[in-house]
């Protein structure tokens, strides 16, 4: 495997997990406004979009805000893409 090649690979895998932490950090940000969230760090967060992203769906945890729902669709719109997850 060429250096080029293996270079290109990890900027788009830090790129993603970029993506992926902002999201998680920004339905944390926005859940911490609600009255009762389920959603109140980064672990359950992580909980919440792995069983968002694998249409599991447990109902155990789920956001109460608008925003924290549009966060949770673009887990599930992000899965949508082939190859992705």
């Amino acid at each position: 495997m060429k250096l080029g090649k293996i270079v290109k690979t990890l900027g788009v895998v830090l790129v993603v997990l970029a993506v992926y932490l902002g999201l998680l950090a920004t339905l944390i940000y926005f859940e911490q406004a609600a009255e009762d969230p389920s959603i109140t760090n980064l672990g359950e967060a992580i909980w919440y979009s792995v069983v968002t992203m694998t249409t599991v769906g447990y109902g155990d945890m789920y956001p109460l805000t608008n925003q924290g729902k549009w966060i949770g669709y673009l887990f599930i719109l992000i899965c949508q893409v082939p190859g992705d997850c």
